[in-house]
């Protein structure tokens, strides 16, 4: 009966976890968890009718091929990041946590969603290099204290960044 209970306790995590759950052989998906066909798209039958490498990007094929060979030593992957193209022909980014079980040959993962902080540390990185490559002079204040200045800041007033970071921007006002 505990048994039981706790097959039907694992179940009910197993569907209702928001997170992509899957057991999967070494080439194919052999159960999913609802999460999986919400974030990619497919249904359950697509999913496990093909190569789970049919839904990778094409760019990051060869990366999985190689994160595939060190699970089949029976290395857990911690952290994979890689992107699956969704039946709509957008892409998402994943991070997984995969283990592997070699003597039987599955694997159980685990995988977020996370192209929404892809997409924003994509936007911060633009903007990082938009500030330093200006030739305006921009900075970065809180509390009253400078916290970042560009090179054209620096340049433009002739101090450098040692003398002006977490010093008050006041202090520099006469």
């Amino acid at each position: 009966k505990k048994l039981e209970e706790s097959l039907t306790a694992a179940e009910k995590f197993f569907t209702m976890s928001v997170d992509m759950m899957i057991i999967s052989s070494m080439e194919r998906f052999v159960k999913v968890n609802p999460a999986v066909s919400k974030i990619l798209g497919y249904s359950e039958e697509e999913l496990l009718r093909k190569n789970f490498l049919e839904f990778t990007h094409p760019d990051d094929i060869e990366i999985t091929k190689k994160e595939v060979q060190k699970l089949q030593t029976g290395v857990a992957s911690i952290k994979f990041e890689n992107r699956y193209i969704c039946k709509d022909g957008s892409i998402k980014w994943l991070v997984w946590s995969v283990f592997p079980e070699v003597k039987s040959g599955l694997l159980y993962a685990v995988a977020s969603d996370i192209t929404d902080k892809k997409e924003i540390e994509n936007a911060l990185n633009v903007a990082n290099t938009f500030f330093y490559m200006s030739f305006d002079m921009f900075v970065v204040i809180k509390d009253e204290n400078f916290v970042k200045v560009n090179p054209a800041f620096t340049r433009i007033l002739g101090y450098d960044q040692q003398e002006i970071i977490n010093k008050p921007f006041l202090s520099f006002i006469q």
